[in-house]
């Protein structure tokens, strides 16, 4: 779901996802390697995920493939810095040139003619 919300964001911001989950097993609805991940890596939206209890499997595997981050908590403090890291969002790579430029969004003040 979030998935689909995001995909119609600008191409120039950052689409993530970030996950906090505390349960020890998943019963999702649909195939989430199958028909959820191929979705989420078209449309180019990074899912990090932050474990409460224990690592899932799951969400291991769509944080590597969609290259986000996967934390287990620790402690409070682990789990205040893991969450504050995400804050910051990596730079954006560009698949179509197979490098780390940036696109230029214009900005500025109008002129006077």
């Amino acid at each position: 779901m979030a998935g689909r919300s995001l995909g119609h964001q600008p191409r120039h911001g950052s689409r993530e996802i970030l996950i906090l989950c505390g349960a020890l097993s998943t019963c999702d609805p649909g195939h989430i390697l199958t028909e959820t991940l191929p979705r989420l890596m078209a449309a180019n939206i990074r899912v990090s995920t932050f474990a409460l209890s224990a690592e899932l499997h799951i969400c291991r595997k769509i944080a590597e493939v969609t290259g986000g981050a996967m934390g287990v908590c620790l402690d409070k403090g682990h789990m205040r810095d893991w969450l504050l890291e995400q804050c910051v969002p990596p730079p954006a790579i560009r698949k179509e040139l197979l490098d780390y430029g940036c696109e230029m969004v214009q900005m500025g003040f109008p002129t006077r003619t």
